[in-house]
């Protein structure tokens, strides 16, 4: 069994992960069930409690009740942006303005998420924000993508901490690097 996916809560008081058998279970253990699921528990240790399944890439959101995730949710195809409460397990769509995809990543303040998605095939790699309260959409990067194997380079955008700059990783030179773009905010 692995444990993925570890983040602290915005105020350090909680932290979450996702506990998972899916890597390599059915190969090596020719059986199911799948589990995927998020936990969070107290900073000292206390208080595990089971969020629920997943689909992929959770991660808080700036408010420190509700997580994020790339996951299905009702009869939208493929995954979408859903919040989950973290004392209820009720689940809500961030956004309808676009499906769930890469690794997102909420701005400080919560409005906005930015989230990467590699096109299959093409070697390109998009990074996208959401206003998550207008929905409209905005195109802020193209790059080319050598390697978007596991042990290749994510693009995993992250917002900096006022917000004025978005950071992710690029191999489009062939060597990783880490560039940055700014944001009028």
């Amino acid at each position: 069994l692995y444990i993925k996916h570890s983040k602290w809560s915005p105020d350090g008081s909680r932290m979450m992960f996702v506990f998972t058998n899916e890597i390599r279970f059915a190969n090596k253990y020719v059986e199911l069930p799948r589990v995927k699921d998020i936990y969070v528990v107290n900073s000292d240790g206390t208080g595990l409690k089971r969020v629920g399944e997943f689909g992929n890439h959770p991660l808080w959101h700036p408010n420190g009740e509700e997580i994020l995730t790339n996951s299905p949710f009702e009869d939208r195809p493929g995954n979408s942006l859903v919040l989950t409460d973290v004392e209820t397990g009720e689940e809500r769509l961030a956004t309808a303005s676009m499906g769930g995809s890469g690794h997102p990543s909420f701005s400080p303040d919560g409005s906005k998420i930015c989230v990467d998605y590699v096109l299959p095939g093409e070697g390109q790699g998009l990074l996208n924000i959401v206003d998550v309260a207008s929905g409209r959409v905005e195109h802020i990067v193209q790059t080319r993508v050598t390697d978007h194997s596991h042990v290749g380079t994510h693009l995993h955008p992250v917002w900096r901490q006022d917000g004025k700059q978005i950071m992710y990783a690029s191999d489009a030179t062939g060597t990783a690097q880490l560039c940055v773009v700014d944001m009028d905010n």
